[in-house]
C-alpha cells in the first residue's frame, strides 16, 4: 500500500474559547472553521484548510462534522462561508436547522 492510499485519521474538535472548530490530520493540525455564537444562532463565517491538506476529504470532514456538533447543540447554523454555502448546496446535514444570512 503507497503512502496516497493509507488511511488517514482525521478528527474535529471545537475550541469554544477561541470561537473555531480546529482539524487535524494524522494528529497534524490542518485547517479551522470559525464562527461567532449569538443566541442559538452560530454563524459560521471562515474555513480553511492547508494546502497540504487540500486533496482529501478533510475539507468536507470539518464541514460536516462542526455542523452536526452545531445541531447536537441545537444551534441554528448560518453559513457565511463560500464552502459552507456550497457544501450544503451538495450536501444534507440530519436535524440541522440552517438559515441563509440574508434571511435575518
Amino acid at each position: 500500500m503507497s503512502d496516497d492510499d493509507t488511511p488517514r485519521v482525521i478528527t474535529v474538535s471545537r475550541n469554544a474559547a477561541a470561537s473555531r472548530y480546529e482539524l487535524y490530520v494524522d494528529g497534524d493540525f490542518a485547517g479551522v472553521l470559525e464562527y461567532s455564537e449569538t443566541g442559538k444562532r452560530i454563524i459560521m463565517t471562515h474555513t480553511q484548510v492547508f494546502d497540504e491538506f487540500h486533496h482529501t476529504d478533510a475539507a468536507e470532514t470539518l464541514a460536516s462534522q462542526s455542523m452536526a456538533d452545531a445541531t447536537e447543540r441545537g444551534l441554528v447554523i448560518v453559513p457565511d462561508s463560500p464552502y459552507l454555502v456550497d457544501y450544503l448546496e451538495h450536501n444534507e446535514v440530519p436535524g440541522a436547522a440552517v438559515e441563509h444570512p440574508e434571511q435575518y
